[in-house]
């Protein structure tokens, strides 16, 4: 038996359970863990221990492992990230149904669905993309500018039933849209300082957005579990002869989500819940089976098809910051690299499909061990340190910033989407070239 062939399979496989078990801890997203990672597979590069076939398979497993793992904390105990935002709302309804589990499984249906595209599209997108990225690439700044102005403006006002002045109407109906368009621009504000002057150390340029994202997306929900009488009731079992998926919710979400990943993983700075926001409201989606189906395939295509797009031929785009952190460690030059990270991806993702449901029985078993509040107690301490370990002191204060605005979308029933203003509105400035200006402003 030859080593030398198993050896990267295993190391593969290996990587990839260890991938999906660890999307299961709250707020630790896998970018977190690929700084250390790709530090130690530089190092295996340089002595010329591992190759760099070996070091793609297992970084593309990787995040393609845990785009399909991280659907667990999501749905179970809402700590989601930044692609998968939509899911907390149908998906907590349905954890509050005892349907816990059937939750995580439309999303798994909508993350195959996924996995079956990207393995279809594997030989088509090398004689499409780079075409269409030579039409777009000068459009993208206002493409950018135009996707924002759609999620500002698709937030509708609330409806108000009839017994109040009409001033008072207006106000109470527009009072979460309004509040929106603060956390957007609050968001921004403190992208601008992050992204132009940040205050975390040099060394830790690859985690400067880390403490942000827990404070806007994963800490609020978390506090407000712990500080709450909410107590979901005991789970259903899970049993695929009582499935109650309908096949016009699978094709719809799927595709939906399939068409908002891409979008996502082809335009920079644009997430997998956006993606899926987008697409949502382009075929229509209103069904709520359908809408978690749509963001499991969302959030698949978006991790594993950016990250895919680093290796394709005459494209060599990095997207998402697993692909500019790899971009760094590895030269994306060899037309066979393409093709090992489509199966990577694949079989990341696949492995990761296969935990899913016991990782979700064994996360429901703690939590009706320890308790729901307590859980979530644990996993907001955990988050902070998780900060506090990689970002230090400094990087605690920027997280409480950023917890301040991620709960007003919670308490004001606005979109916690919008908080993803953080990235959108300095990249857009700066693809427009008004960044230095804005910055002079703020900053001189």
């Amino acid at each position: 038996m030859n080593w030398a062939y198993l050896l990267p399979a295993i190391v593969t496989i290996l990587a990839a359970i260890a991938a999906a078990i660890l999307a299961c801890i709250p707020g630790l997203h896998i970018y977190n863990l690929l700084g250390l990672l790709l530090w130690i597979c530089f190092q295996t590069i340089t002595t010329g221990t591992i190759a760099p076939e070996i070091i793609v398979a297992v970084i593309v497993a990787t995040i393609s492992a845990y785009a399909v793992g991280n659907t667990i904390p999501a749905i179970l105990l809402a700590a989601p990230d930044e692609s998968a935002l939509h899911t907390v709302l149908p998906g907590q309804k349905m954890l509050l149904a005892g349907k816990g589990r059937e939750a995580v499984m439309f999303t798994a249906h909508g993350s195959f669905a996924a996995l079956l595209a990207i393995l279809v599209a594997l030989p088509l997108l090398p004689m499409i993309l780079p075409t269409i990225y030579d039409v777009t690439r000068p459009h993208t700044h206002w493409i950018i500018w135009a996707i924002i102005l759609f999620m500002l403006l698709s937030e509708w006002p609330k409806p108000i039933p009839p017994g109040k002045k009409p001033l008072q109407r207006f106000l109470l109906a527009n009072k979460a849209n309004t509040i929106g368009l603060i956390v957007f621009g609050l968001s921004g504000l403190l992208g601008f300082v992050l992204f132009f002057r940040s205050p975390l150390p040099f060394a830790n340029a690859f985690l400067n957005l880390m403490p942000a994202f827990v404070g806007l997306f994963t800490l609020p929900w978390l506090l407000y579990n712990a500080c709450s009488n909410l107590q979901p009731p005991p789970q259903q079992p899970y049993s695929p002869n009582h499935n109650t998926l309908h096949r016009a919710n699978l094709r719809h979400g799927a595709l939906a989500g399939i068409l908002g990943g891409g979008i996502a993983a082809f335009f920079p700075v644009i997430t997998g819940g956006i993606g899926g926001m987008l697409a949502g409201h382009a075929t229509a989606l209103r069904n709520s089976q359908a809408f978690l189906i749509s963001q499991g395939a969302s959030k698949t295509v978006y991790y594993a098809g950016g990250i895919l797009l680093l290796f394709m031929p005459d494209l060599h785009l990095a997207r998402g910051g697993g692909a500019w952190m790899l971009r760094t460690t590895v030269l994306p030059g060899s037309p066979h690299l393409y093709w090992l990270a489509g199966g990577a991806a694949i079989l990341g993702g696949a492995i990761a499909l296969l935990l899913l449901m016991p990782l979700a029985s064994l996360t429901l078993r703690l939590v009706a061990t320890v308790g729901y509040r307590n859980i979530s107690a644990l996993a907001a301490a955990l988050v902070v340190a998780l900060v506090a370990f990689f970002s230090g002191w400094i990087g605690i204060a920027v997280m409480l910033i950023a917890t301040g605005i991620g709960l007003l979308p919670l308490f004001h029933g606005t979109r916690r989407m919008n908080a993803l203003g953080i990235i959108l509105l300095p990249i857009a400035c700066s693809m427009s070239g008004i960044a230095p200006i804005i910055t002079r402003i703020l900053f001189e």
